[in-house]
């Protein structure tokens, strides 16, 4: 018996291990989502996983995310849960995984209501607690095994849970260091970096993007810099709008911007340039006294392998771009 007993210490300890380097082989939040859904749904054995995450580290609420799988998103069941509530209040002493018996005392009298989603199909509840506060919830449904889920099964998922708490810690905190917090897009240092990587390791199917907002300092002159801002973060929104997940966008300095569209020909950052010109075209910009338009240049440049040998080169070729849009009456795209 003791054997046995050590033999699935043994294992678990080496599937334990094994789940921390797959949660930490990531500081990609999407990624990092799917890696914790997988996990949680291989472990439990379960067919059916939701996560909330906030998306700070000590969050108001907790958001579902999009790469839920199994569970049908209604009218009934909330986007966000307050963290306020005293279930959260419970879960971040606890940090252990609950089964539905154990969750529903907790909701019974609690103003920030859980119970339309607390239903049949969610048979398990791991918290992910960090600095004592629940970042986020994984709820699991679907169970393949017959056998009701024992104390140990239990534990096991609770320790995934804090190891997972710890990989969205690191993912959060390297956002805030790689983002312009401002506009939410990444800063000129991780791009150009990120760049390097791609050119050292041969991953040259990209193209980059200059951009740089028409008469800008005639808006700060004018309207001020409050507007100013306003002005830089509208911009902003559009762009993240237009561009897809695996695509990287910062703000480069001041009014200007860089995008990285990755795996996508010339012809096909033209459209997507096009896209993002006319969004800020049409964009409206609200000043004390009242609204205003901006435009916007763009250049383009494609990696070519006998040019480019960093990410200077491949920068300085589509500000070259940008420098013939704004030669030639602005809020237009130019190719290199």
């Amino acid at each position: 018996m003791d054997v046995e007993k050590y033999e699935k210490t043994i294992y678990e300890l080496k599937q334990l291990l094994e789940v921390t380097k797959v949660l930490n082989s990531t500081l990609n939040f999407k990624k990092l989502v799917d890696s914790i859904l997988f996990t949680f749904m291989a472990q439990a054995r379960c067919v059916k996983a939701a996560l909330y995450i906030g998306k700070e580290i000590e969050p108001e609420v907790i958001t579902l995310q999009r790469n839920y799988m199994g569970f049908e998103i209604t009218p009934h069941v909330p986007i966000q849960l307050n963290c306020k509530a005293k279930i959260m209040e419970f879960l971040a002493k606890n940090r252990r995984c609950l089964v539905t018996n154990e969750i529903t005392p907790l909701i019974s009298s609690d103003k920030y209501d859980f119970s339309v989603y607390i239903q049949e199909n969610v048979e398990l509840l791991i918290p992910l607690v960090i600095n004592q506060k629940v970042a986020g919830l994984v709820l699991l449904g679907g169970r393949i095994d017959t056998d009701p889920i024992s104390k140990s099964d239990k534990d096991f998922l609770s320790e995934i849970g804090i190891y997972a708490s710890i990989a969205i810690q690191n993912a959060l905190l390297f956002d805030m260091a790689t983002m312009d917090m401002m506009t939410g897009l990444k800063i000129k240092h991780f791009i150009t970096k990120f760049m390097d990587e791609c050119i050292e390791s041969g991953d040259h199917n990209f193209v980059v993007l200059m951009m740089d907002i028409d008469n800008f300092k005639n808006v700060n002159d004018t309207y001020g810099h409050q507007t100013g801002d306003d002005t830089i973060i509208g911009v902003s929104e559009v762009i993240k709008q237009v561009i897809r997940a695996n695509d990287i966008a910062s703000r480069f300095g001041g009014e200007e911007f860089v995008i990285m569209l990755r795996a996508t020909t010339v012809e096909e950052a033209v459209v997507v340039a096009e896209r993002i010109r006319k969004g800020i075209e049409n964009l409206t910009i609200r000043h004390a006294n009242g609204i205003m338009n901006v435009t916007i240049s763009i250049g383009i440049a494609e990696f070519d392998d006998d040019i480019d040998k960093t990410p200077e080169d491949i920068i300085g070729r589509a500000d070259n771009a940008l420098y013939i849009s704004k030669h030639n009456g602005k809020n237009r795209v130019t190719t290199a």
